[in-house]
């Protein structure tokens, strides 16, 4: 019994020493909470479990706090001092500011960064304070910085301006002086980068001290317009000699020589004289391009027979010119430009008419030759030029008609050399148009092509009448001896321009928005972006109609085309393409322009 008394005292002492080693071990790990709050009482992190004497740590994202009107705010740190923990405890988040400020960016009207000012506070009014803002004048206009795009108003955020300009056509005044300074001519509406042409009397000089003088041109030499220009005439002592424009045919210079030839049109006599002529100035001196009786477009017609291998562009020529009355349709003149091709193939044509052309759309010249790698853009422009050049032809009379004729040939020619660095030329014309001295074959008194061109150029002029070789045979071609091209060119010739067929590429159409009309039977217009079509259709003819910016539901961006779909209430679509170009404005009112209307276009049934 004593033995069992024993052992229940020794079971209860070490149950005694196990309950004390618990409670001891319950005080050793006491813990707090730790709370982390925001600045405005937001709840960041509580830890409920950090023990007695511990560091406490913040393990979320670093506080924030919002940006007001003028201040930016960074965390600095907590309201207490971070201890070892012996209670529960909050800790506060405390910021400090900084003033807020914006950058301001001030761009010329290509993007070019003009100015950038960075720390401008918040209500502060921009200001640029660098040079006025320039953009280089062009072929249409010059241009006066007008302001910014945007209003100039405290800033709020960070902003970019632009610079915008008026325009003004580029119109500059060419003034010609005789050696004394005395006033020939002037001019007060020559175009950027036109080459001026002077159509006054031929500059004289007497200085009566015995002497002969004879005009040998301008200083300085005349050249394409980007400023006003003053040009005073140049002459040469020839009291010593027998003086004439230019008494050889072999050139004297190495740039800025004409040799005018006058021919028959149509002979096959002429024709190949002028081969040997040719042969001469090709061969001999380095020569390749060729001035021409011709409009501009025909000419980029044989320079395109010049680069493609075989006939089939001047057999189509052929087929397109038997359905026509022209002087050139010829046996004679077949061979003459197949020889050209054969033993000249560097040949580079260069029409000058004035009278003649393609009467057809001039757009569908750019889009369908330089789809089949006939042109370049630059000779479209050239086109254009000419063709306006024949259409005010057209509509002059008498006298105004023969002299703007003989005028204007004169100045292509001076243009075409301007182009090829002002390389000397051969030409082949109308004896009537060659002859220095020579007048209009109408009128006596209106100076012809050569006498226009003498007064521009001077003794780098030499003319001689090629005439004598004509043999009369002009005979046209039979039916089936020009043979028939493999591949037809006709339709590139006539001007061909459908619109539903150039519009129909897979262009990609970009939904802009719509706004409600009440217009004809219209109620609804929805507007499409057509990307990527602006370089094929910026030369495309213009119906006459236009669309005011202010007409679309978003900003029009310059150099696109946009699809136009007026709705009516029976759902029925009538598409209209619109284009933005630069410096198109209506009453005051930058403007879109319509090239094209597609009626009916969806059904919508």
């Amino acid at each position: 019994m004593k033995r069992l008394i024993s052992i229940l005292s020794g079971i209860i002492l070490i149950a005694s020493s196990l309950s004390s080693c618990a409670v001891n071990q319950e005080i050793k790990e006491k813990t707090f909470t730790v709370t982390r709050k925001n600045e405005d009482g937001t709840i960041l992190e509580i830890d409920s479990d950090v023990k007695e004497g511990e560091l406490p740590s913040f393990d979320g994202s670093s506080p924030s706090k919002e940006n007001d009107d003028y201040y930016s705010y960074y965390f600095l740190g907590w309201d207490k001092k971070l201890e070892p923990i012996y209670s529960d405890i909050t800790y506060i988040a405390i910021y400090d500011k900084t003033e807020l400020t914006f950058t301001v960016t001030w761009e010329n009207y290509d993007g070019t960064i003009l100015e950038v000012d960075e720390n401008v506070k918040r209500g502060t009014m921009p200001e640029y304070n660098g040079e006025t803002p320039l953009r280089e004048s062009d072929e249409n206009y010059k241009y006066i910085f007008k302001g910014w795009n945007k209003v100039l108003n405290p800033v709020e955020e960070n902003i970019t301006f632009k610079a915008i300009f008026d325009t003004t056509p580029s119109i500059y005044t060419v003034k010609f002086l005789n050696y004394d300074g005395t006033l020939l001519k002037e001019y007060t509406n020559v175009k950027f980068n036109e080459r001026p042409i002077y159509l006054g009397n031929l500059p004289t000089k007497n200085l009566f001290d015995g002497k002969k003088y004879e005009f040998t041109g301008w200083e300085p030499n005349l050249k394409a317009i980007t400023d006003d220009m003053t040009f005073s005439a140049k002459f040469e002592n020839v009291s010593e000699k027998d003086f004439t424009p230019l008494n050889t045919r072999t050139p004297t210079k190495e740039e800025g020589q004409v040799f005018l030839f006058g021919e028959v049109h149509g002979d096959e006599g002429e024709y190949k004289e002028e081969l040997r002529i040719w042969d001469y100035y090709y061969n001999e001196y380095g020569f390749r391009d060729l001035i021409v009786e011709y409009s501009y477009f025909f000419s980029e017609i044989l320079n395109a027979y010049m680069r493609i291998p075989g006939d089939d562009i001047l057999n189509s020529l052929f087929l397109f010119l038997s359905e026509r009355t022209s002087s050139i349709y010829t046996v004679p003149f077949y061979n003459y430009v197949k020889t050209l091709k054969e033993k000249y193939p560097e040949t580079r044509f260069h029409g000058v008419n004035v009278n003649e052309g393609n009467k057809g759309n001039a757009e569908a010249f750019v889009q369908i030759w330089l789809q089949n790698g006939l042109t370049t853009e630059d000779a479209y422009e050239d086109f254009i030029i000419n063709l306006n050049q024949n259409t005010y032809h057209s509509r002059l009379k008498g006298r105004e008609k023969e002299a703007y004729r003989e005028e204007m040939m004169a100045a292509n020619i001076l243009k075409e050399m301007s182009k090829i660095g002002n390389k000397s030329v051969v030409g082949f014309f109308g004896s009537v148009h060659c002859d220095i001295g020579g007048s209009d074959n109408i009128y006596s008194d209106i100076p012809n092509m050569a006498t226009n061109l003498y007064k521009n150029i001077g003794n780098n002029l030499y003319s001689e009448n090629i005439r004598r070789f004509a043999n009369g045979n002009t005979r046209e071609p039979y039916k089936g001896e020009i043979p028939l091209p493999t591949f037809d060119y006709t339709s590139l010739f006539k001007g061909i321009n459908d619109f539903n067929i150039i519009i129909s590429r897979n262009y990609n159409y970009i939904y802009k928005g719509e706004t409600k009309i009440s217009y004809k039977d219209y109620v609804v217009r929805k507007f499409y972006l057509v990307e990527n079509a602006y370089n094929d259709l910026k030369y495309y003819a213009k119906t006459g109609e236009v669309l005011p910016y202010n007409n679309f539901p978003f900003e029009v961006e310059l150099n696109q085309v946009y699809a136009v779909d007026f709705i009516t209430k029976d759902n029925r679509i009538d598409r209209k393409y619109y284009r933005s170009d630069p410096n198109a404005y209506y009453d005051g009112r930058p403007t879109t322009v319509c090239i094209g209307e597609i009626k009916s276009y969806q059904s919508g049934k």
